[in-house]
């Protein structure tokens, strides 16, 4: 991230790419307050994973690689797992869905449920249930994935005070 905006891109992907790696995303946006991440500093390395853009790694003047890596792997997998229903009282099959999958949900009180689907990127593609009042018990929703390219997607289940996210594979 530059400091003020005021780096062109060449130099930033150039440093970035020297000192980090190319499957970093570089960016200069005066939009984006450095005070959000313990202020202005060169390098400034941030890693943001998950749907709620949580800072796993915030890093001014130095590059620790062990740390940074840790922080990528652990932003890339928190919070998103394909819990059996004993854990979470959700799952998807099948996986990988080709064309369809089924969503199982166990309510334990009576309670509104809303799902969504969400790209890798954490990008919205659609919403499959919205605010729906469901009774306790055991229901189910199918998902036509058909339309959707291949590639990793994430329902996120809302239903009450939880919140699961399900890893679904799409493979069309």
């Amino acid at each position: 991230m530059d400091d003020y905006a005021n780096t062109n891109c060449t130099t930033l992907t150039n440093w970035g790419n020297s000192n980090i790696g190319t499957n970093s995303t570089k960016f200069s946006n005066a939009a984006i307050s450095m005070n959000d991440y313990g202020g202005p500093g060169m390098p400034k390395i941030v890693v943001v994973g998950g749907l709620d853009h949580h800072v796993y790694y915030n890093s001014n003047d130095t590059v620790n690689a062990t740390a940074l890596q840790n922080a990528i792997n652990f932003a890339c997998t928190t919070g998103i797992n394909n819990h059996s229903i004993s854990d979470a009282g959700v799952t998807v099959f099948p996986v990988p869905s080709t064309g369809s999958s089924l969503i199982n949900c166990i309510i334990e009180n009576r309670t509104t449920v809303s799902i969504e689907l969400f790209d890798i990127r954490g990008i919205k593609v659609k919403t499959i249930l919205e605010n729906s009042f469901r009774m306790p018990g055991e229901f189910n929703i199918e998902i036509n994935t058909s339309s959707l390219s291949d590639g990793i997607y994430f329902l996120k289940v809302k239903r009450g005070g939880k919140t699961d996210f399900i890893k679904l594979i799409v493979s069309n």
